[in-house]
């Protein structure tokens, strides 16, 4: 059986290479001088661009979906920090509404977390004082009442 001398690739409709030939049956040896290496470089080229075409695609979506919860955690935890509300300021931000949220600045989700986090130490500190002035205060009382 005579065997053609390229291999013949078609790419289809959804971008994939076909061939109007089965060359399953084909030796190494019978299909190694039929390739045509520069059609074979091409199609690596392709695959290889339509994969990092993919990848920038997959890396700029975990980019936006990273942005939009930064913002979110920006906006929970300087509500929780008592920044001011964009609605507040009129004259700055004209028919801003609650959903416009809060005014953070320059801050970011791990300034604010930090800031937090010395505001529920503060608290903290502040409850044990006063649990410690109550304490005093029951002892007092009951001294006073024996």
């Amino acid at each position: 059986m005579t065997r053609p001398r390229y291999v013949r690739l078609y790419e289809d409709s959804e971008g994939r290479f076909i061939s109007d030939q089965d060359y399953s049956t084909w030796t190494e040896a019978e299909l190694m001088p039929a390739i045509d290496i520069e059609l074979v470089k091409e199609v690596v080229r392709l695959v290889t661009k339509e994969e990092e075409t993919e990848q920038a695609e997959k890396i700029k979506e975990l980019e936006r979906s990273f942005a939009r919860q930064s913002i979110e955690i920006e906006q929970f935890l300087g509500r929780a920090l008592g920044f001011p509300w964009y609605k507040d300021d009129p004259k700055n931000f004209p028919n801003a509404t609650e959903s416009d949220g809060v005014c953070v600045g320059d801050h970011t989700p791990e300034s604010l977390a930090a800031q937090a986090a010395n505001a529920l130490n503060q608290l903290k500190e502040r409850i044990n004082l006063l649990q410690t002035e109550i304490s005093r205060l029951k002892a007092e009382k009951t001294l006073c009442s024996s």
